[in-house]
């Protein structure tokens, strides 16, 4: 395998000193302790002619220790944040559609090329559609709401995002939504974004449509209409073709399959996966090669796509966050999703199941921080960065390290983003929701 790959320089390589999550090497210990006497207890039996007792005497003892794991998490309630800390790539299926097929990257076309590729843009995009296409590269989320704070943007159109909870630093996004001249949002609910609109578009949600998704393994899937959508919905492509019609475009289509077909023309992504395939099939997956095959999936099993067949790994140096603790903000603020919440909770928290599981807001820290601040699980504490501050219940976690808080950005009683820190990395432009300084104050 490693053949395969060109190996760069490391020479200057820095390798991050990650930190140590408190109870991991304790509950090594316990396990290993637990072993041993289970080994011990279920042989001396034996040796007394008493074959039978071992099993049960080791199954006993076995369900107990699981028990004492499950209770253990559980009553810490560090499940969610245990999982969603250790996801760091996260795909709805529209996120990986809208980075294939919706030019949602501001810096990319439909085959993910990028722009200044003046081959694929001039050469196949404005002959494919006819127009001439915008040479300069966009604005991310962020760099948009600087955009309206300069009087460079003036109307915004935002289809199923919720930017007033969802962005860095929300008072200066919610001050820059407020300013603009004209606002339309579509969506399936009303959202925190929403209350600064202008104009309301009613969507349609997943069983209320026609139309297929790609999730992150490259699966084209169909999706098919299970109910109808309520009141004056529609289904989102209606929407975007009738505003194109308004706007004079020579826009006709009927039906998904309509679209599909053009993105397949357009797309070499989609070769040999048409329309009556995947409503035949139900998924195909890319690339595939052939009009009866399932798709390839696994890329790359002999070479890579490069002049000498060979990938290609590159060092990369650690750069210090934008902003570290210091002795007026002494902490280190986290954000992330729960288990029971996505995103920011547009949805989840309407479903009454899952808001019966987590309510509200509350700010998790490790058992060492609640004890140096004389703070009891379930009291309110105000959480401060530079940009803001909230007000939230503590809750103790033993998966968190000491010195950080953790607080998801689901709730708008607490909103996590109020604090946090919109500076953005020089490549990615993704802002730094993951580290900025805090501190916290009982009340």
């Amino acid at each position: 395998a490693l053949s395969l790959y060109k190996i760069e320089d490391y020479s200057n390589a820095k390798i991050p000193k990650l930190p140590v999550v408190s109870g991991v090497k304790s509950t090594k210990i316990n396990i290993f302790v637990y072993s041993i006497i289970l080994v011990i207890i279920s042989i001396i039996p034996y040796f007394f002619g008493y074959f039978g007792l071992t099993y049960l005497i080791s199954s006993i003892f076995l369900g107990s220790y699981y028990i004492y794991l499950c209770y253990d998490l559980l009553s810490h309630s560090g499940r969610d944040k245990i999982i969603a800390k250790k996801i760091f790539i996260y795909s709805k299926n529209n996120c990986s559609n809208c980075l294939k097929a919706k030019n949602r990257l501001s810096k990319f076309n439909p085959k993910i090329i990028m722009l200044n590729e003046d081959i694929n843009r001039e050469e196949f995009f404005e002959k494919f559609w006819n127009t001439e296409l915008d040479p300069n590269k966009g604005l991310t989320v962020v760099e948009i709401m600087d955009a309206i704070h300069n009087n460079e943007v003036k109307g915004m159109y935002i289809l199923g995002e919720n930017p007033a909870m969802s962005d860095p630093d929300l008072n200066h996004a919610r001050s820059a939504l407020q300013k603009l001249q004209h606002l339309v949002v579509q969506d399936i609910f009303l959202t925190e974004t929403s209350t600064y609109a202008d104009v309301i578009l009613p969507a349609s949600a997943w069983p209320e449509k026609n139309g297929t998704v790609t999730n992150t393994n490259r699966q084209v899937q169909m999706g098919r209409k299970a109910i109808d959508a309520p009141g004056e919905a529609r289904e989102d492509w209606w929407i975007t073709n009738e505003i194109g019609k308004r706007l004079g475009l020579e826009w006709n289509y009927k039906h998904p399959k309509d679209i599909f077909n053009e993105m397949s023309k357009a797309m070499p992504s989609l070769k040999n996966i048409t329309w009556d395939r995947l409503d035949k099939e139900g998924s195909v997956t890319y690339p595939c090669n052939s009009p009866d095959s399932k798709g390839e999936e696994i890329v790359f099993g002999d070479s890579f796509p490069t002049p000498d067949g060979r990938g290609k790994f590159v060092s990369a140096n650690v750069t210090s966050p934008d902003e570290m603790p210091d002795q007026s903000f002494p902490m280190i603020l986290t954000t992330g999703r729960q288990l029971e919440h996505w995103h920011t909770g547009a949805m989840t928290r309407k479903a009454s199941n899952l808001n019966a599981i987590e309510p509200e807001a509350s700010a998790s820290l490790s058992p060492k921080d609640i004890l140096k601040n004389n703070i009891t699980p379930g009291d309110m504490i105000k959480v401060s960065t530079r940009r803001g501050e909230i007000k939230i219940k503590v809750q103790e976690d033993r998966a968190i390290p000491e010195g950080v808080i953790f607080i998801p950005f689901c709730y708008n009683e607490a909103a996590a983003n109020l604090l946090t820190n919109p500076a953005l990395d020089p490549f990615g432009k993704i802002p730094e929701f993951k580290y900025c300084a805090a501190k916290i104050q009982t009340l």
